[in-house]
């Protein structure tokens, strides 16, 4: 349920100056945006049902609530087949993947150690709002954009992850304190889907046996990317924002090899993209449709990545060069990120 100040606390918001200092247990504001890399869950937080964890709108249906991290029907826990049956036809219109993705990011920094000893995560997380925005890489903050990040996070609490066979709420408003000036919610899918990570990425030995290092802790495979950065946020062409996390997927799993992937593969991948163009029933739609999404997506890799910092020499496409942006007769065309190596140390978690 969302929190709401009376009138009272809302006018001694005015009388009082709101600092960080004054808002209390609140959470540390990470450098940038993790991407997960980890190939069993990388589609975690989009609509690619491929692998073990994605995300299915629900239809909005009177009765449907969330409550103790589970979805409840007319006062009685909802099954799998009660839910299935609600998923949406189609995705939002308003949807902003950079916001589950920023949280996610929050969730991670905060919780490091506990991830680290497999403790459980804190269940609620609550942010100090003006260093969220400054995190996004918004310098002033108005009431309208408060009000914006609010709605963001409730698009989401109509939604369900399923990670493993399990379903969770992918987000939960948990309501907003104008005198502290912060805002708290919770992801029980967001949680799980960090807890499975971490296990998966351990190192096991051939009797699957962890692998511990000199330290004493177990070796780990990188799980995550920090090449994107927070600033994405504000980004509306949201059917470019996922190609960029998909292309940043695609070379950071790549390893030594060279990372390539074809337009129809990314379209297939972008189900808002996929969506909006199975739409549009003349080619000329569907080919302004690929060329809105392609060339900001190309411009967004240069201007909120640090790909060609941690990538020495990358070969990004030239978003103003129609060579790189497909049409419907040349979904085949294979898009190749050529580089001369990765800096070591850079960009991953558990380096």
């Amino acid at each position: 349920m969302v929190n709401v100040l009376n009138t009272k606390e809302s006018q001694d918001v005015k009388k009082n100056y709101r600092t960080v200092t004054t808002a209390g247990n609140v959470s540390i504001m990470p450098d940038k945006l993790a991407t997960i890399t980890n190939r069993k869950y990388k589609n975690a937080i989009d609509f690619c049902n491929e692998g073990g964890a994605y995300m299915m709108p629900l239809d909005a249906v009177d009765g449907l609530e969330i409550s103790d991290g589970k979805f409840i029907i007319n006062g009685m826990p909802a099954s799998r087949t009660d839910l299935y049956g609600l998923v949406a036809a189609g995705i939002p219109d308003n949807i902003n993947l950079a916001i589950p993705k920023a949280l996610l990011t929050i969730i991670l920094e905060n919780n490091a150690k506990n991830i680290e000893e497999n403790k459980p995560i804190a269940p609620v997380t609550t942010i100090y709002i003006p260093e969220f925005f400054q995190y996004v890489g918004k310098k002033t903050v108005s009431r309208n954009e408060v009000l914006s990040l609010i709605n963001g996070i409730l698009s989401f609490q109509s939604m369900m992850g399923t990670i493993d066979g399990d379903i969770l709420p992918v987000l939960v408003f948990m309501g907003e304190c104008q005198v502290k000036n912060t805002l708290s919610f919770s992801s029980p899918y967001l949680n799980r889907v960090i807890e499975k990570i971490n296990a998966s990425s351990i190192c096991t030995d051939k009797n699957g046996n962890p692998i511990i290092q000199s330290n004493g802790k177990p070796k780990t495979k990188p799980s995550y990317s920090y090449i994107v950065k927070p600033s994405i946020y504000s980004e509306r062409n949201q059917k470019a924002v996922a190609i960029v996390f998909i292309v940043i997927a695609v070379i950071e799993q790549a390893g030594n090899n060279e990372p390539h992937i074809s337009a129809k593969t990314i379209l297939n991948r972008n189900i808002m993209l996929r969506e909006s163009f199975y739409k549009m029933k003349s080619p000329s739609d569907k080919n302004k449709c690929l060329a809105r999404a392609f060339s900001k997506a190309w411009e967004l890799l240069q201007t909120q990545t640090d790909l060609e910092k941690v990538y020495l020499g990358i070969e990004l496409p030239d978003s103003t060069d129609k060579r790189n942006i497909p049409t419907i007769s040349k979904l085949d065309t294979v898009f190749t990120f050529k580089h001369h190596g990765k800096q070591k140390g850079k960009s991953d978690e558990n380096n």
